[in-house]
């Protein structure tokens, strides 16, 4: 089972090739809601490129798939009615205004200017829930609009395939219950089964993608480790402290084996996150159906009740806890969260190359945590946010569902 880690190096120039599987299709992310407007009004010389980049990135933004944009001409018409397309938009207040009146999740600023010797494009990408700049892409156009086409095209395909980057992560909310872990006809360390009283929790719909985790390791200046060829499909070859790190960064953490267990079985306790019925290609990528993993939002019929992909092959995944072959023999009741201390991290769930008894729910593994391979991957969780009453904190109890928190 256990694989050396892959580790390779990863470049950009793969991407702009790409175009991502269509948003929407089998639980993939919506289309984002994005207005396309100008930096500030273009005068003299930059103003006919800059009516070419713009419209030439809006149509190929629309064409990608992953973009919803607003009607050019409406986003003008708001720009005179406010006063804004001859002022300019000034950041902050003024941005969250314009995203609001236009009912988008992200306002896309392309700013031109000639330096010399050509034009070159500014793509400034604003969340406007948060007022925050998300991203900065620029690229260089020539000096005319046949110059400038080609890698408008080519800017175009990498925000596309960023989209899934760009967008809330797609989160499932598991409600708190009790459940049984662990299975009388597994192996010994699957044993005894006991019950487990869980609080509500947030799980990742989608195993965490090659895109997702590569931009992570450049925003935060560390060694790019991985394989983004094919962007959306599962990150691999993290040790399970990179793993943990990428959870921390975005406000969430790894979830817990029991958490694990109780999202892929269900209330029910079903052998397989689908139900009872055996894996086929239909339902899980392993050793049986295929060579290399899938991307992530792919097998609609192998996934949990609640909407979760890939919790049986594709990509085994680190969990939080420490695996020891005897824990199931004292472990809490409620909410456990694994040893103490140990050797290995617990990796649930079975890969591509797993053979078909290590895809049931209940089938559980570990690996070095310093180390990573080319078969494990990993998906976050988060807590439910509390209900606050007064100056009182209520957690929900276990059992009963709780408040779902704005997103």
């Amino acid at each position: 089972m256990f694989i050396r880690p892959l580790i390779l190096l990863i470049g950009l120039v793969g991407l702009a090739g790409l175009r991502p599987a269509a948003a929407g299709s089998e639980g993939f992310p919506a289309p984002l809601r994005v207005a396309v407007v100008p930096a500030e009004p273009a005068t003299g010389r930059p103003a006919g490129m800059a009516a070419f980049a713009r419209g030439t990135l809006s149509r190929e933004l629309a064409r990608s798939g992953s973009f919803v944009l607003v009607e050019r001409e409406r986003v003008d018409r708001l720009l005179e009615e406010t006063g804004l397309a001859q002022s300019g938009i000034t950041r902050g207040t003024t941005e969250a205004r314009l995203g609001l009146l236009l009912d988008v999740e992200k306002l896309l600023f392309v700013d031109v200017q000639f330096i010399f010797p050509h034009y070159s494009l500014t793509v400034r990408i604003v969340d406007v829930k948060t007022g925050q700049v998300q991203r900065v892409e620029s690229t260089r156009l020539g000096l005319r609009t046949d110059q400038a086409q080609e890698p408008l095209e080519r800017l175009a395909r990498r925000l596309a395939a960023l989209a899934p980057v760009l967008a809330p992560p797609a989160m499932v909310l598991i409600p708190a219950g009790v459940g049984r872990m662990g299975s009388s006809t597994g192996l010994a360390d699957e044993q005894p089964v006991h019950t487990v009283r869980l609080d509500s929790f947030y799980l990742d719909r989608f195993e965490v993608t090659r895109i997702e985790y590569h931009e992570w390791l450049v925003a935060a200046g560390k060694r790019r480790i991985g394989d983004i060829s094919d962007p959306f499909k599962p990150a691999t070859g993290m040790t399970w402290h990179q793993a943990a790190a990428y959870c921390r960064a975005q406000g969430r953490r790894l979830p817990t084996e029991a958490e694990w267990e109780f999202a892929a079985r269900g209330p029910d306790g079903h052998p397989y996150p689908w139900g009872h019925e055996q894996p086929d290609d239909t339902r899980a990528c392993f050793a049986r159906t295929a060579h290399r993993p899938l991307q992530v939002h792919t097998l609609a019929a192998g996934t949990t009740p609640l909407g979760v992909h890939h919790m049986a092959g594709n990509v085994a995944e680190w969990v939080h806890d420490w695996w020891a072959p005897d824990y199931y023999t004292n472990n809490p009741r409620d909410n456990p969260r694994g040893p103490a201390y140990g050797d290995y991290k617990a990796v649930r769930g079975g890969a591509y190359n797993s053979p078909i008894t290590e895809l049931r729910a209940t089938a559980r593994s570990y690996h070095n945590p310093e180390r990573g391979a080319a078969h494990i991957g990993f998906r976050c969780a988060r807590d439910v946010d509390p209900i606050i009453h007064g100056n009182r904190v209520h957690r929900p109890p276990p059992g009963r569902m709780a408040v779902q928190p704005s997103h």
